[in-house]
C-alpha cells in the first residue's frame, strides 16, 4: 500500500505526493485549505494513484483556479 497523500506549498504550486484516494481525501483537503492563497499549479506528478475521490479533490482545486 502506497503512503497517503502530502501535500506542501513550493512557490506557488502546491506538491501532492502519494496515495489520494477516498481514506486520504479528507486528511488532504484540510492539509491545503491553508496553503491555497496565491497557488498558480497543483504539481500531482508525485502521486502514486488517484481514485475517484481524489480526482474530485482534483477538479475542485482546478474549478477554484
Amino acid at each position: 500500500m502506497s503512503p497517503a497523500a502530502q501535500v506542501r506549498r513550493e512557490g506557488d504550486a502546491l506538491r501532492l505526493d502519494g496515495l489520494l484516494d477516498r481514506a486520504a481525501v479528507a486528511s488532504t483537503w484540510a492539509s491545503l485549505r491553508p496553503l491555497l492563497d496565491g497557488v498558480r499549479s497543483v504539481d500531482a506528478r508525485g502521486l502514486s494513484g488517484v481514485d475517484s475521490a481524489g480526482l474530485a479533490l482534483l477538479a475542485e482545486l482546478a474549478a477554484m483556479g
